[in-house]
């Protein structure tokens, strides 16, 4: 019996867990979607070699301290 409910409990941690993680990659996607919209006014004023950059900004950061030579 001892056993079962440890078995039981377990499972349901399991199943929190994976709504807490549901939820936080909904809150994630939601915060992307923000970021897209407040970014795509911006995006559209730029040329398409600034937009090349600012997509590769936006995708995997920036590195301030590397000197840019675009």
């Amino acid at each position: 019996m001892r056993d079962a409910r440890a078995q039981q409990q377990g499972k349901i941690a399991v199943l929190d867990e994976m709504r807490k993680n549901a939820d936080a990659l909904i809150e994630r996607s939601n915060d992307r979607k923000k970021l897209a919209d407040a970014a795509q006014p911006l995006n559209s004023s730029l040329n398409d070699q600034h937009k090349q950059c600012f997509a590769e900004d936006m995708m995997f950061g920036s590195d301030n301290e590397t000197p840019v030579s675009r």
